[in-house]
């Protein structure tokens, strides 16, 4: 019988490390959300979801949690029981951060790091040796994609892909050979980038600048192929625009999903939210194709 509980346990410090440039950067016993049960096993990383003017990480007080914890109940729902589900909660940098473009760099680093934390105690603790899914959403994709980066050669021979839900794969990302972008809906170990706009004068370019790549999880295509789409009474053809590597929904109503904290960012028509709301039910029918090829 499947064993479907929500489980938060204290499991071990991880923010370490904390340079000079980084000062103020806390120490905390990790915490997690979990659904255990007999499925693949998910480690997903939240996005930004703290807009703070005074500090450039979220200090995990109760209502900074309370916001992150609505994003990974959302995630856990959507995948349902029949994946392992383990996200912890993070000093994530706030998205007032990243307005300051100089020091993000600088503070992400101690945040890699955190997360690299978790995910070394997740391995040794927690995997069991199954197959593992990495996905993340915006703040969460860009962790992700460092994680994939610094898989050791046994850890990669257990990926069955890293999804990053709003953000983009750049060339110097590549390189790497753990990061292998996907290019179809069956190949596993690969690496699956998209994010979404109405048009492409409302893209975010921390998010979509130095795109080489960008799949539409309704065809799991590459190519300008159209998909019809709908979504709570919000229909469109969806399609990769292959020069800058983003996808194009026209027809969404773009004010649905647009918030007063994306203005210093992009412009309305930017669909950053539709990434992670649109798309879950065609991902978590691709984590289970993808887990069939491995």
């Amino acid at each position: 019988m499947r064993l479907f509980k929500l489980i938060i346990v204290a499991l071990l410090a991880v923010c370490t490390g904390c340079t000079k440039q980084t000062k103020g950067c806390p120490k905390y016993d990790a915490q997690w959300v979990m659904n255990q049960a007999d499925g693949v096993d998910v480690f997903y990383v939240i996005s930004a979801n703290v807009w703070s003017d005074s500090t450039c990480y979220a200090s995990l007080t109760a209502d900074q949690r309370d916001a992150m914890t609505k994003e990974m109940d959302h995630v856990r729902n959507a995948l349902g029981d029949s994946v392992n589900f383990f996200s912890p909660y993070y000093h994530q940098l706030t998205l007032s951060s990243f307005l300051v473009t100089d020091s993000v760099e600088i503070w992400m680093n101690a945040v890699k790091r955190e997360i690299q934390d978790a995910f070394t105690f997740y391995m040794d603790h927690l995997n069991q040796g199954r197959p593992f899914v990495l996905m993340g959403f915006s703040e969460g994709a860009m962790l992700v994609l460092d994680l994939t980066k610094h898989l050791t050669h046994q850890q990669y021979q257990k990926l069955v892909a890293t999804y990053m839900l709003g953000y983009r794969l750049a060339q110097e990302d590549t390189i790497c050979p753990t990061v292998c972008p996907a290019s179809d809906a069956t190949t596993p170990g690969v690496t699956v980038s998209f994010n979404t706009v109405t048009d492409t004068t409302a893209v975010w370019p921390m998010l979509t600048d130095g795109a080489v790549t960008c799949i539409n999880p309704l065809t799991w295509r590459t190519d300008d192929t159209p998909s019809e789409f709908a979504y709570e009474g919000d229909t469109s053809l969806v399609y990769v625009d292959t020069n800058i590597h983003v996808l194009l929904a026209p027809d969404i109503d773009k004010e649905n999903y647009y918030r007063d904290s994306f203005k210093p960012f992009c412009k309305e028509g930017n669909l950053h939210l539709g990434d992670l709301l649109f798309y879950l039910p065609m991902v978590k029918e691709n984590i289970h194709v993808r887990t069939q090829f491995f």
